[in-house]
């Protein structure tokens, strides 16, 4: 189960591109990472166009960063750079030209540390495949 946060400043992205992006985020999960898509959650935050700054400078392209929060010692290095590599082409085929520093982290918390409908993910014992 990952979470998703994506951050853009393009407030006004038409939904259609946005249905995309989240549709194109959650298959690379399950392709590079072997996430289940079906419980898959992803926000998407559409900030205004004035809302991100690098080097303490407005950015005029498209601009934001992907995070994604997964379950600690799951992946493999080799999977994690898969997915970085593949999520920045999405992101720049469906979006056109990014901003000169557009980030996609991951970031690992412990599986006891967080889960979902109340149960850590340390514990979860259901089958979703």
């Amino acid at each position: 189960m990952p979470f998703v946060r994506l951050t853009l400043n393009r407030q006004n992205l038409p939904q259609d591109t946005v249905q995309r992006l989240a549709g194109v985020i959650t298959d690379l999960l399950a392709q590079d990472l072997r996430k289940i898509a079906r419980i898959t959650v992803m926000d998407i935050d559409l900030q205004p166009e004035t809302a991100v700054f690098i080097g303490a400078e407005p950015v005029t392209d498209v601009a934001g960063h992907l995070e994604v929060l997964l379950s600690a010692d799951i992946n493999t290095d080799e999977e994690k750079a898969a997915f970085i590599e593949h999520a920045y082409a999405a992101l720049r085929e469906i979006l056109g030209a990014l901003a000169p520093v557009f980030y996609v982290a991951i970031r690992e918390i412990p599986a006891l540390d967080w889960g979902y409908n109340g149960i850590p993910q340390g514990v979860r014992v259901e089958d979703f495949d």
